[in-house]
């Protein structure tokens, strides 16, 4: 049940739109929840499935964000029943799927069903031809240009069109944080990437290895020196450098702090100068995802995150 709560809180903090006039307590997007592993359940596959819905059910019961639950409003346990779709991960189930595609439908139908300029269309098309992760606004603007999008940049309908774009899930633009406003970021590949260098230094044990320290305390004890980062940074932007993706540290650190990944903390804190070397460290942040087991107490002297985590919604075209 903690990971239904993590990852509809993810979806409701990065958009949120009311459902419509007719449908003003439900929430954009929808969602349509998928049980995976129902092979693993064997005979009680039934029974499990039931206590499964209940659970959820009473968990989810009075959240805002169970408002972008598809059916919800018939309340939540019959909602579940109607849209819960459980697949097995051994056997290909045609029923199941076909019941899938048949929710994907009808819960979108309302959604996609909205007039929206042709050109856009086109834009969409080549955004998804882009080899660069991330552009800037003046970029995008250009693509929109050679489609035939007609408004003049930074006009309410040039920033109505981006918008358009983020909700859909085709690019991301934090449009309120200064360092990232003027930027767009069009690949969840590049992304994702960035962030295992930034969070995790996944491409780290193939680096010399010259900061070990560092290396250990992140991966052991959640601890990011903003000095590691920085050699992180590093290498992702040498990585990148043909395509011209670079990212300065201070959009990497806002960038991370949208999502809630990251937390500032001061590098006088008591913890710190009794467990972690950080000699020098002008910025020092904790990853919460990443502290060890009984140590939530130190998010108590973090600068608070947003609280609710974003996460990007994507989607991974076909081609």
């Amino acid at each position: 049940s903690q990971n239904i709560h993590f990852w509809m809180k993810m979806v409701h903090s990065v958009c949120h739109e009311p459902g419509g006039d007719s449908d003003k307590s439900s929430l954009l997007p929808v969602i349509l929840p998928v049980a995976t592993h129902l092979d693993l359940l064997g005979d009680a596959a039934e029974e499990t499935k039931e206590q499964i819905i209940q659970t959820v059910a009473k968990e989810l019961e009075g959240k805002l964000y169970a408002q972008h639950l598809a059916g919800h409003k018939e309340g939540l346990m019959n909602a579940l029943r109607k849209y819960c779709i459980f697949l097995s991960n051994k056997d290909r189930d045609p029923v199941a799927i076909g019941q899938l595609q048949d929710a994907v439908v009808e819960v979108s139908s309302p959604v996609l069903s909205k007039e929206h300029p042709l050109v856009y269309l086109k834009i969409e098309s080549a955004l998804l031809n882009i080899k660069k992760g991330v552009i800037t606004t003046k970029e995008f603007h250009s693509i929109a240009c050679s489609c035939g999008f007609l408004s003049v940049i930074n006009s309410e309908e040039f920033v109505g069109a981006l918008k358009h774009f983020h909700d859909r899930g085709v690019v991301l633009h934090l449009a309120s944080t200064d360092s990232l406003k003027e930027l767009v970021i069009v690949s969840p590949h590049w992304l994702a990437k960035f962030l295992s260098y930034a969070l995790i230094a996944q491409p780290y044990e193939h680096t010399g290895r010259r900061h070990d320290h560092a290396f250990e305390i992140l991966t052991q004890r959640g601890i990011l020196l903003g000095s590691f980062l920085t050699y992180m940074l590093g290498l992702f932007n040498k990585s990148e450098s043909i395509l011209g993706c670079a990212m300065e540290q201070n959009q990497a650190v806002d960038l991370l702090k949208e999502f809630g990944f990251v937390a500032q903390i001061s590098p006088k804190t008591n913890f710190l100068s009794s467990e972690v070397q950080i000699a020098d460290e002008k910025e020092v942040y904790i990853v919460p995802s990443l502290l060890p087991e009984g140590a939530p107490s130190l998010m108590q002297t973090a600068e608070k995150p947003d609280c609710s985590t974003r996460v990007v919604h994507f989607y991974f075209p076909d081609h």
